[in-house]
């Protein structure tokens, strides 16, 4: 009787939290800040704008749609339709939080890349014949 009271208590807190954390999710714009948060850090880290129209969070995957960088120089840009980034969580925390152990497998659909390259404003001299 005592062990099947502490497993409702445990289901009841368990069913709390995921309805907190769905209503921050989406009620509260957690999705939307967290998207937000992630594209300025990226950016940032890569020195450009980084733009991901879509993107789902699960407990083994990212997928994100419309996924596209610019550089500030406007020198570089990419494109990316679809983006999944497989992760295995459990094995991230039992092999000692090793990034190395974090993702499994990145699938990349319908890439464009685009580099301008800008010729330099000074004329070279042909090189001499001889």
């Amino acid at each position: 009787m005592k062990r099947s009271r502490l497993f409702l208590i445990l289901i009841i807190i368990l069913l709390l939290i995921n309805a907190v954390f769905f209503t921050a999710w989406y009620g509260l714009g957690l999705k939307n800040r967290l998207k937000g948060y992630i594209e300025g850090l990226a950016g940032n880290a890569l020195g450009g704008k980084l733009e991901i129209k879509t993107y789902n969070l699960g407990d083994r995957q990212v997928y994100a749609e419309g996924v596209s960088f610019a550089a500030a120089d406007s020198s570089m840009s990419f494109k990316v339709d679809n983006l999944r980034v497989r992760y295995d969580l459990f094995k991230f925390i039992f092999s000692g939080f090793r990034i190395k152990h974090l993702m499994s497998d990145i699938e990349i659909n319908s890439p464009r890349m685009s580099l301008f390259i800008r010729p330099s404003k000074k004329a070279k001299k042909p090189p001499s014949r001889f």
